[in-house]
C-alpha cells in the first residue's frame, strides 16, 4: 500500500509522462504504452512463423524476469530519465517518490517494523509501470543496434526481440551460433539494471524443423510441448496450437459449469460469471489466435452458456 499524498504525486507524474512513453520506446515494447497491448506480441510470433521456409534455422527464446519490479536498481533508473532528455526538474520529482522510502509486512495478522527499501518499482504506484516499460528500453535498443544480423527480416523491418514490461522473446536464426551472444549481451544489462534473468522458467521453442538441441552455456529449458506466452499456448504447429488453447478452454468451461451449477448462484450471479470470468477468455483466443474453428465447437461454446445460464 502506498500512501495517499505520494500516489496523488505518482499519478500526475505518470499523466505527463505517458504521452512521451511512445516516444521513447519503440514498438517492440508494448507493456503499458498507450496504443499498444499483448496482440503487439503475439502478431510477431504468427508473422514471423508464416514467414519460415522449412530450411530456415529459428528459434524463440521465452525469457523470464526473476522479479524484475522488485529489483530495477535506481541508479540506472534516473541514469536513464536524465539521458531520454527528461528535465532536471521532472526527474527530481520521481527522485522524490524514491527518497528514503519505507515499507512494512503484514505477517501472521500483525504488521512488522518498518524498513527502508532500496531498489524496485513500488507495488500500486501509478507511475512504476511506466518507469519500467522506459527502463527496459536500452536493452531492446541494444541487441537491435549490434546484433540485428542474429534475427530476422520480416517486411523490411528487423525482428528480433519482443517485449510486455519483463516478458522477452527472442526471435534467433541460427541458435546454435547467435543465442549465447545474445543472452551475454543480457546478462551483462542484468548487471547494472538489476533485471535478470530466471533459468528455470526461461525456455527455447525451435520454430522449424532444421532446429536441433545443442548445448548453451546458459540452462535453457527446450520445450517439448507448446509454450504458454501471454495467455496463449505458442508453437509452430497449427493443429497443436487449436488442440492446446481451444480445446483446453472447452475442456476448462466443462468443468467450470458443472462446478457453478452446484452452487446456489442467481441468475444475475450466473450472468456475471459468463461477462466477467469466461466471455473474457474466449474473446482473448479469439482476438489473439483467429485459427478457423467448426461449427460444433461452437455449438459446444452455446451450449455450455445456455447451461450455466439457466442452471440447466
Amino acid at each position: 500500500m502506498i500512501n495517499i499524498d505520494n500516489k496523488i504525486l505518482a499519478k500526475m507524474i505518470a499523466t505527463r509522462l505517458q504521452p512521451l512513453l511512445s516516444r521513447m520506446v519503440l514498438p517492440d515494447q508494448s507493456g503499458f504504452v498507450p496504443g499498444r497491448s499483448t496482440s503487439h506480441n503475439l502478431c510477431t510470433f504468427f508473422a514471423v512463423l508464416g514467414s519460415l521456409e522449412p530450411d530456415d534455422d529459428v528459434a524463440t527464446v521465452f525469457l523470464d524476469a526473476a522479479k524484475a519490479f522488485d529489483s530495477l536498481a535506481w541508479e540506472y533508473m534516473f541514469a536513464l530519465l536524465n539521458r531520454v532528455g527528461l528535465s532536471v526538474r521532472f526527474v527530481n520529482w520521481i527522485r522524490l517518490l524514491y527518497t528514503l522510502p519505507t515499507a512494512r509486512l503484514r505477517l501472521n495478522g500483525g504488521i512488522s517494523a518498518p524498513f527502508l527499501v532500496s531498489r524496485g518499482t513500488r507495488q500500486g504506484c501509478p507511475l512504476s509501470l511506466l518507469l519500467f516499460a522506459a527502463a527496459m528500453e536500452p536493452l531492446a535498443a541494444g541487441l537491435r543496434q549490434r546484433y540485428s544480423n542474429s534475427g530476422l527480416q520480416f517486411r523490411q523491418r528487423p525482428v528480433l526481440i519482443s517485449l510486455y514490461a519483463d516478458d522477452i522473446a527472442l526471435y534467433v536464426r541460427n541458435p546454435r551460433q547467435n543465442l549465447d551472444i545474445l543472452l551475454d549481451e543480457i546478462v551483462r544489462f542484468g548487471n547494472f539494471s538489476g533485471v535478470t534473468i530466471n533459468w528455470s522458467k526461461s525456455m527455447i521453442l525451435p520454430l522449424t524443423p532444421r532446429v536441433r538441441r545443442f548445448d548453451s552455456r546458459y540452462p535453457l529449458i527446450w520445450a517439448d510441448g507448446p509454450v504458454r506466452y501471454l495467455g496463449i499456448h505458442l508453437h509452430c504447429d497449427v493443429e497443436t496450437l487449436r488442440l492446446a488453447n481451444y480445446e483446453t478452454a472447452m475442456t476448462w468451461l466443462e468443468g467450470k459449469v458443472e462446478t457453478w451449477m452446484a452452487l446456489p448462484l442467481s441468475l444475475t450471479g450466473r450472468i456475471a460469471i459468463t461477462k466477467m470470468v469466461v466471455l473474457p477468455k474466449f474473446l482473448y483466443l479469439f482476438i489473439n489466435l483467429p485459427l478457423p474453428l467448426t461449427k460444433a465447437y461452437f455449438r459446444c461454446l452455446r451450449s455450455a452458456l445456455v447451461r450455466l445460464t439457466w442452471a440447466g
